[in-house]
């Protein structure tokens, strides 16, 4: 395979993937990042600037789940932009994360304390 056709294989991968994922529009992400500006994130601080994200999770457990905003929250002015596109009862995916790496036990050889 020469890299055209590993490109154009690759394009169709991803188009298939971003498909099943359900991916949205730039101008439903935009309405997406509008909606969350000021409450999750400020359009107006600049990299590298400590306050550009204003809610981050510092659970460090194995187990993660995002933020997910509720139907009350989406009656709110700023959500409202997002009603249109986010399913009502839409729950959160849980991410696993590996315990290890290459056969490496991360909690073995490190610790995080806050």
């Amino acid at each position: 395979m020469n890299s055209d056709d590993f490109n154009r294989h690759m394009t169709l991968w991803l188009d298939q993937a971003l498909r099943y994922l359900g991916a949205v529009t730039k101008e439903q992400i935009a309405l997406a990042f509008e909606a969350v500006d000021g409450l999750w994130w400020d359009s107006s601080a600049r990299i590298p600037q400590k306050y550009l994200v204003l809610k981050r999770n510092y659970n460090v457990t194995p187990i993660q789940t995002p933020l997910v905003i509720d139907s009350h929250k989406m009656a709110e002015q700023n959500y409202a932009l997002l009603a249109n596109f986010v399913p009502p009862q839409l729950e959160p995916l849980t991410i696993p994360l590996p315990v290890g790496d290459y056969g490496v036990n991360v909690s073995l050889i490190s610790r995080f304390t806050m």
